[in-house]
């Protein structure tokens, strides 16, 4: 009799420990998808309209070393073509030579299929920190 509650016993405990690791599991599963859930899975790349004259103007690229190539253009006043982006807290930071052959930079941000750019590093008198400029993924 002994023998007999010793197993019963032993299968009783095997059957709740295996329940608790599969509750665990279950637990961490839910626990993974809900932290990943939280990252934006937000695509960057693409070739974005200007909002004012419908032209394509921002080009987002994504390099081999993870960075991203970023050219921007802004309707009537200047190409920034040696852009360089990663991304940051908020969204892109990218850095970039403007006109007068000086660092520029900022931030481009991704809200649905717009973007929007906004300049927080510029010493260039016509571009002023602050700037701000939207463009819309092209389809």
């Amino acid at each position: 009799m002994r023998k007999l509650l010793f197993v019963f016993g032993a299968i009783l405990i095997c059957g709740i420990m295996a329940g608790c690791k599969n509750q665990n599991s279950g637990n961490q599963d839910e626990t993974s998808t809900t932290e990943e859930s939280k990252i934006p899975e937000l695509s960057y790349e693409g070739i974005y309209l200007d909002e004012d004259n419908n032209e394509p103007n921002l080009f987002i690229t994504r390099r081999d070393d993870g960075k991203f190539d970023v050219r921007i253009g802004i309707f009537r006043l200047t190409n920034l073509d040696d852009g360089v982006g990663t991304m940051g807290a908020n969204g892109m930071d990218f850095t970039a030579t403007d006109a007068a052959g000086n660092s520029i930079g900022g931030e481009i941000i991704l809200r649905g299929d717009t973007a929007e750019v906004v300049f927080t590093r510029s010493t260039w008198s016509l571009l002023e920190n602050g700037s701000k400029f939207q463009y819309i993924r092209q389809k």
